[in-house]
């Protein structure tokens, strides 16, 4: 019963509900091999900056970054801070993110 549940904490909870879900979890995977590839191909093609391709590949490295960004905050608020904090993975995309913003 979600009731009693001031609506900060129903936000949280469907913050919560949608991080464990499978199909989120696996559209997250499907986007990290796509970063993957993405920068594989930029690694493999260097293609010349400021071609047609490298725009491509920067602009969806660009996209990519805003999205993992936006899952990040997404758990970070649904979990909050401590189960946050306790959890190897969450820390691991924090420290990722923050390292790739930093690099932009």
């Amino acid at each position: 019963d979600v009731a009693h549940l001031s609506i900060l904490e129903r936000l949280r909870r469907r913050a919560r509900l949608l991080t464990n879900n499978r199909l989120f979890q696996n559209l997250s995977i499907l986007l990290i091999v796509m970063n993957f590839l993405d920068a594989a191909t930029y690694a493999q093609l260097d293609p010349q900056p400021g071609s047609a391709l490298a725009n491509l590949l920067e602009t969806l490295d660009l996209v990519l970054l805003v999205v993992f960004t936006v899952e990040l905050l997404i758990n970070l608020f649904g979990h909050w801070w401590l189960p946050f904090l306790h959890d190897p993975w969450s820390l691991f995309d924090l420290v990722v993110i923050i390292i790739s913003i930093a690099a932009k």
